[in-house]
């Protein structure tokens, strides 16, 4: 059960971060790199999360 709390959190703190990075990108003195950033943080965030669950569901099917 450990182990999939910690992969949610891990992609919720991924999502919050990817959020920042997007945030900076009206200062930023190249704006691809921040979207770059920015997509591939959410896409990492919402793999762990969709993991997760998936990991979860497989569990409990198992009992």
């Amino acid at each position: 059960m450990r182990r999939f709390l910690c992969l949610a959190l891990l992609g919720a703190l991924t999502l919050f971060i990817a959020g920042f990075v997007r945030g900076g990108e009206a200062n930023s003195a190249d704006p691809e790199l921040v979207l770059g950033a920015f997509y591939a943080l959410a896409g990492i965030g919402s793999v762990c999360i969709i993991a997760a669950g998936t990991a979860l569901g497989i569990s409990l099917s198992r009992d």
